[in-house]
């Protein structure tokens, strides 16, 4: 019983430590780091420079007329506004 019970206590802390890391990632973080839109999928890739929980804002984002979500990909697409020249 002692056994199976401190089993339980070390799965429980190695599974509640991993969450409490990333949390304090996000909150040692002082200010977002801003990123252009145009440079968004840079930086999404570049997942060896980025760290678990790190905050972004994101500039200059485009008006966005129509969200949808693409069951098959599981993500959201945004059609943009049109621009008037």
């Amino acid at each position: 019983m002692k056994k199976s019970m401190l089993v339980v206590i070390v799965l429980v802390q190695l599974f509640t430590s991993g969450a409490y890391a990333q949390r304090q990632t996000a909150k040692n973080q002082a200010i977002p780091r801003e990123v252009p839109f145009e440079k968004l999928s840079d930086f999404v890739n570049d997942y060896n420079s980025r760290r678990n929980g790190e905050r972004i804002t994101v500039r200059d984002v485009p008006t966005v007329t129509e969200v949808t979500f693409e069951k098959a990909y599981r993500m959201y697409y945004f059609k943009p506004a049109r621009t008037v020249t």
